[in-house]
């Protein structure tokens, strides 16, 4: 029996106007049935899963400290350029999200 090769579809939505998040910062948005947390690390944007993969801490409230997210909860730190998990009580890491650039708003592939 042959496979199916099934395309992916690129599902960019928008998040957020760019200029609502300034440099340094972290803050969750909810698109459908998932939150999301946005970083702006010196102008660039990374999407990633809000809960950690320890006990669900929000890690939008978390420190951002360059491309590290550290969850306010236990400490556990997360490279949010790739999603791999760099220290702390979990070995899970976190889902990352693509995002892109058009004019002044932020879009996320929310890969449907």
């Amino acid at each position: 029996m042959r496979s199916t090769v099934i395309p992916v579809i690129m599902a960019f939505t928008f998040a957020l106007k760019t200029n609502d998040l300034t440099p340094g910062k972290v803050r969750p948005i909810t698109i459908g049935t998932r939150t999301i947390a946005i970083a702006n690390v010196g102008g660039k944007f990374y999407a990633f899963q809000n809960p950690c993969t320890h006990m669900g801490g929000h890690l939008s409230e978390g420190m951002v400290m360059g491309p590290v997210v550290v969850c306010p909860l236990h400490g556990c730190q997360f490279d949010i350029t790739t999603g791999e998990r760099l220290s702390g009580p979990t070995n899970r890491p976190i889902k990352t999200f693509e995002t892109k650039v058009e004019g002044d708003d932020l879009l996320i592939d929310i890969d449907v």
